[in-house]
């Protein structure tokens, strides 16, 4: 064995103490890649004239990277990556900021209780509206008119009387005004009902706002009820019917029954008489008006 040859290796793979004293640094052209192997794995990773990946777990001292490289590469700061904040994406669909404000609750209609007879808050004796309905549905035009003629021979006079000075009586205007409504596109503010025997007016401010100007020339909806209560049409307070006014003689597609309507007097008591739901005339019970050409000529 040759101890010439041993010293030798040995003192080839032996780090320079200079490198030790500087903590395993400092700039060495001719250290060996076992020598590099020796100062741990992340060292293997580095090749001679490359700048160093620096992470925050190296061990590694920073007098081996200032020995390294050159002055100026090792002093150079190292920048710190930048994080850019993601420009919003603006959405396709409207935003729609959430309201405080509660939807307006609908109103719902009033309904009035039935009275017992009694006294009123006035200590007035309590009077009821009186239904006496009488089925004219069958009767013809003919025999509406020789009924007539009965009564001019009775009466010795063979021309035909007039009450009042209007020449056209607010019943055959009225009725000629629903036979009309539709076709008009006014359906939906007033019309008949499905049985013919009465009429309701569906929207009341529509109702003054453009029928009653077209049709009757007045413009205020007392004026309208105070003509139905002289000719002594009745309201309906129930059902389907409620709202409804009605006349025994106001039948659809009948306009000569409604030449027989006379407008009354009303003599007032001094209130208004309550209504009396049970006494109402059930009209879907009765048969229905029929429309025959006879009776739809005026």
């Amino acid at each position: 064995m040759c101890v010439t040859n041993t010293r030798t290796k040995r003192s080839a793979l032996a780090i320079p103490t200079n490198l030790l004293a500087m903590g395993l640094g400092g700039s060495y052209p001719n250290l060996t890649a076992k020598a590099v192997s020796s100062l741990g794995p992340q060292s293997q990773s580095y090749q001679f004239g490359e700048a160093p990946k620096q992470t925050p777990q190296s061990t590694l001292p920073a007098s081996f990277y200032n020995a390294m490289y050159s002055p100026k590469e090792a002093e150079a700061p190292v920048e710190a990556p930048v994080h850019q904040t993601p420009e919003p994406v603006q959405s396709q669909y409207p935003v729609v900021e959430p309201s405080c404000e509660k939807a307006p609750k609908k109103k719902r209609a009033r309904r009035r209780k039935a009275q017992k007879p009694g006294k009123t808050a006035k200590l007035h004796d309590r009077h009821f509206v009186r239904h006496n309905y009488h089925d004219h549905s069958r009767d013809s035009e003919l025999k509406v008119q020789v009924h007539e003629h009965k009564d001019e021979v009775c009466d010795g006079d063979h021309k035909p009387r007039r009450h009042g000075g209007v020449s056209i009586a607010f019943p055959v205007k009225l009725h000629d005004m629903l036979e009309s409504i539709e076709g008009d596109g006014l359906g939906h503010i007033v019309s008949w009902q499905p049985h013919g025997r009465a009429f309701v007016v569906h929207k009341p401010k529509e109702f003054v706002e453009d029928v009653m100007p077209r049709y009757f020339r007045q413009s205020k909806l007392t004026s309208f009820q105070r003509q139905l209560n002289l000719y002594g049409f009745s309201r309906l307070t129930r059902g389907k019917d409620n709202g409804g006014y009605y006349h025994e003689l106001f039948l659809k597609a009948k306009p000569f029954l409604s030449k027989q309507m006379k407008r009354t007097k009303v003599k007032g008591i001094g209130f208004k008489a309550a209504s009396s739901p049970e006494t109402e005339p059930d009209f879907y019970n009765m048969p229905p008006v029929l429309v025959t050409p006879s009776s739809s000529v005026g």
